[in-house]
């Protein structure tokens, strides 16, 4: 569901670093497993997390940098339509129906 990932990023990339010194925490750590989707963001002094429950996702991970971040909130906020996340080893893309 595109709103839920969007809500996910929201509430979470506020936390992201802002810096690129750390890669591993200058993005929206997103996992799946057993049928949970969870949004981390943390810039080593606080820490963001949202989760939902959606079981037909199987178990992955990624991390989307901050500023690609705010683009994808900014481009899908609005979307009324479902979307399909396509993950590879180097790459994430996303299509709306």
């Amino acid at each position: 569901d595109t709103h839920l990932f969007v809500q996910g990023l929201k509430h979470t990339v506020y936390a992201v670093a802002k810096t690129d010194i750390k890669p591993e925490i200058s993005g929206v750590y997103t996992y799946v497993e057993d049928g949970s989707v969870v949004f981390v963001g943390t810039d080593s002094y606080r820490l963001a997390e949202k989760k939902f429950n959606n079981k037909q996702l199987p178990n992955c991970s990624f991390i989307l940098p901050e500023k690609n971040t705010k683009d994808f909130i900014r481009l899908y906020d609005d979307a009324t339509t479902s979307g399909k996340l396509s993950l590879s080893k180097n790459s994430l893309s996303f299509e709306l129906e």
